[in-house]
């Protein structure tokens, strides 16, 4: 039922101070998503595989919302 984000969050708590390393966390997360299989209405279907295929954000390009999000 959930998507599974596995995330590494980098701090540094002094900013500004390239000496310091920073505090990292690493853990997962539950998302809740409700997800449309359509896309938004693109005029160039080319255009819009190119902007997927270069890494373009497909949050840009679906419809879908976060319903809830559990920090594991």
């Amino acid at each position: 039922k959930y998507w599974v984000v596995n995330y590494e969050l980098k701090t540094w708590e002094k900013p500004n101070d390239f000496g310091t390393r920073p505090v990292i966390t690493r853990g997962t997360m539950f998302l809740d998503i409700n997800f449309k299989n359509t896309m938004w209405e693109i005029a160039d279907i080319e255009e819009l595989h190119y902007y997927l295929e270069e890494g373009g954000d497909p949050a840009r390009v679906f419809h879908f919302k976060v319903l809830k999000i559990i920090r594991g």
